[in-house]
């Protein structure tokens, strides 16, 4: 059974805190709710947060989950005989995987990052400055940590765009030449803070897309007054209007997300075959 209504975000989002207020509306998850026949288990933590010290409790590990759907259906261990681990298994077989979220997914890899158009000047730098390939490595860091950050469901993706602006204006300063090799009208490093100085704006408005956006929401923690996770809602997305960095945000989430459930599946001994 597949739910569209699934978030990237811990597939995402999939993470429902324990201790999220009552009052706190989830947006339209279309949630079933399910109720466990037996004695029930500890949560399964998961430590993917921002916050390793808070435990983050997943959709499947209470029963039942508050705020999760109007339905009443009754799951019994002996539901799904070839998800020997009840409840945990049949809680993550009721519901589903995300659509798309397969092995052959996972296996595929991360999202690539080459697809990410840097300022002319950055390329400019990696093509024809004297120590091009050593800027073009650090480039290339800051990029593959920014989409590491973006997959954490706990980061703020702003935070990660701060991290990544941040990063690019360091290499500038530590690694590109205060005299021309890249041009003669201008130093490396002036060149580079240049593209730098693209890399700001970008990353503003990357964040910019994202106020108000109906893909894109946080929960929040009223008692310790923190947000606690960042989600995606993958199906209110229109990919056309995504920039290249919302786009990888998404991406991002997606397969960090899958990722995750998959993991879990295999190690509560769920079976081989996963749940669609």
């Amino acid at each position: 059974m597949k739910k569209k209504n699934l978030f990237l975000s811990a597939c995402v989002s999939l993470a429902i805190y324990s201790d999220l207020s009552a009052q706190e509306e989830l947006p339209d998850p279309d949630f079933e709710t399910v109720v466990i026949v037996g004695e029930p288990l500890d949560p399964i933590p998961i430590p993917v947060s921002a916050f390793p010290g808070i435990p983050e409790n997943f959709w499947w590990s209470e029963s039942p989950q508050s705020g999760s759907g109007g339905g009443d259906g009754t799951v019994t261990p002996g539901d799904w005989s070839d998800t020997p681990n009840s409840p945990y298994c049949a809680l993550m077989a009721q519901q589903g995987f995300p659509e798309g979220c397969t092995r052959q997914f996972i296996q595929s890899g991360p999202p690539v990052v080459d697809e990410i158009q840097n300022p002319w000047g950055m390329d400019q730098l990696v093509s024809s400055a004297y120590n091009g390939g050593v800027l073009n490595i650090y480039f290339g860091y800051s990029l593959l940590a920014l989409r590491t950050c973006y997959s954490d469901i706990g980061n703020d993706p702003g935070f990660c765009e701060d991290s990544y602006r941040q990063s690019i204006r360091s290499t500038c300063n530590m690694f590109s030449y205060t005299f021309p090799t890249a041009r003669n009208d201008m130093s490396d490093r002036q060149l580079c803070n240049q593209a730098a100085d693209e890399i700001d704006a970008r990353m503003g408005i990357a964040a910019s897309n994202r106020i108000g956006a109906p893909w894109f929401d946080w929960f929040r923690d009223l008692d310790l007054g923190i947000v606690r996770s960042f989600y995606v809602a993958w199906d209110r997305i229109a990919p056309s209007l995504l920039d290249q960095y919302n786009g990888l945000l998404v991406q991002a989430r997606e397969y960090r997300g899958c990722e995750i459930l998959i993991r879990t599946w295999d190690e509560q001994g769920c079976g081989i075959n996963l749940p669609s």
